[in-house]
């Protein structure tokens, strides 16, 4: 048949592909599983740890003169003995803020070494603190 020129587009018939319901049934069945999938395997959040955290039982130095001093040694032993004798049971350098933690201690009094070389030698700061259970007790050592 022939359509004439004048024809209204609704007139006129659509063509389509022969199976295209099928292949529209297809496709939609696809994303349907595809949105499924998707779904399915989001991860679940962790569950969010809402106890706070244990105190420790420590000593943080802070070392100082004018300003924060990076690179002082200090030390921490049980007894002054030791100490004297450079025998340490932690030891470690300051940070960029003149600043260094020891912590999981025993409460207890601990004796310390800070020391930093300057032009003109060795300086060396000795004292002792007590560390009680659960605080982190602090030294400022001034040089």
């Amino acid at each position: 048949m022939q359509v004439p020129v004048f024809a209204f587009p609704s007139k006129i018939a659509k063509f389509e592909y022969p199976n295209a319901q099928k292949m529209k049934n297809r496709h939609f069945l696809l994303f349907t599983l595809f949105i499924l999938a998707i779904v399915a395997c989001k991860k679940d959040p962790e569950p969010i740890d809402t106890t706070p955290p244990l105190p420790e039982t420590g000593i943080s130095f802070t070392c100082k003169d004018t300003a924060a001093l990076q690179d002082v040694f200090v030390g921490i032993a049980p007894q002054a003995a030791d100490r004297d004798n450079g025998v340490f049971l932690k030891s470690g350098l300051t940070d960029n803020f003149g600043k260094i933690s020891f912590l999981g201690l025993d409460p207890q009094t601990f004796y310390y070494t800070a020391s930093r070389t300057t032009a003109t030698g060795v300086v060396k700061r000795y004292g002792s603190v007590a560390v009680e259970q659960d605080k982190k007790s602090l030294v400022n050592v001034q040089f």
